[in-house]
């Protein structure tokens, strides 16, 4: 079939100037070459998703009246508004240009408390998907013992990393890892950290990790990998005083027992290592 070349660069051209009315954010703009690239090509395959992006710029944001409000809105943007902007603009483009829609969302969404089964349905989530740190954390501070609850200390981690890199996030990764393995694991891995990657990395060689859950003892195993994070994960707080918490607490113990040139003492906490994770004791003493 011969191509209509003229036809097709017109197409082309509306295309264009749809996307760059979306980039301005001019929903109306948009909306009315939309309508001729519509008539002039019925069957394009970006209609679809340049229409839904335009009606998600056209929505007016209304304070959602509950729980379920919000997760509507949440599966309309994963099944529909994220896969049109990842196809109109790519990955990377696509999640800045969501950003003010995730905070429009949030602001929607302030007030509701948070429910343990519907942990999405909170402003703080949806401002951290918008990459607004300061706010998220902010929404978390307000969710009563979060730090107890694996979701909200997973997004107050992801926060203060966003703010200010891995330091000011260890200690609640740590204590992520001892209550929450694999919500560990997915934040850690999620995370645009390459120092924290590749001590994931060599932790699940070292340690032969059999699944997620053994990553509760990757706070012990980083302390042995790396003695100077004692300084900071020395004030994690008491979590479930399970046996990789209480193992990574003896460790930090021992480093600082070391420092102090406490033979006896430092010979003693070396014996209930070994007898609380024979592995990292053997770690532990291969470094010494």
């Amino acid at each position: 079939m011969q191509l209509d070349l003229f036809s097709d660069n017109r197409n082309v051209m509306l295309q264009n100037d749809v996307l760059s009315a979306l980039r301005r954010r001019d929903q109306i703009a948009g909306g009315e070459t939309l309508a001729i690239l519509s008539a002039d090509d019925p069957h394009g395959n970006l209609l679809m998703p340049l229409a839904t992006l335009l009606n998600t710029l056209a929505a007016v944001p209304v304070r959602f009246p509950d729980h379920n409000g919000v997760a509507d809105a949440l599966h309309n943007m994963d099944s529909l508004v994220i896969p049109s902007a990842n196809l109109v603009f790519g990955p990377r483009e696509a999640r800045d240009w969501l950003a003010p829609v995730w905070r429009s969302l949030a602001n929607s969404a302030v007030g509701l408390a948070y429910k343990i089964e519907r942990p999405h349905a909170h402003a703080a989530f949806m401002l951290l998907r918008a990459g607004d740190w300061a706010a998220a954390e902010t929404q978390v501070a307000e969710i009563p013992s979060w730090r107890r609850i694996p979701a909200p200390l997973a997004w107050m981690a992801e926060a203060r990393f966003g703010q200010g890199g891995l330091e000011p996030a260890w200690c609640l990764l740590a204590e992520l890892a001892w209550i929450d393995a694999s919500g560990f694991s997915t934040l850690a891995r999620r995370l645009e950290a390459p120092a924290l990657r590749k001590l994931l990395d060599s932790f699940d060689v070292a340690f032969e990790a059999d699944d997620e859950t053994d990553l509760a003892w990757f706070p012990a195993w980083v302390l042995i990998a790396e003695p100077a994070l004692a300084f900071i994960l020395r004030e994690t707080q008491v979590c479930s005083n399970s046996a990789p918490e209480r193992v990574a607490r003896l460790i930090i113990e021992l480093l600082a027992l070391e420092r102090q040139g406490r033979h006896a003492d430092l010979v003693a906490q070396r014996k209930r290592l070994r007898d609380l994770h024979a592995g990292l004791f053997s770690r532990y003493m291969s470094t010494r």
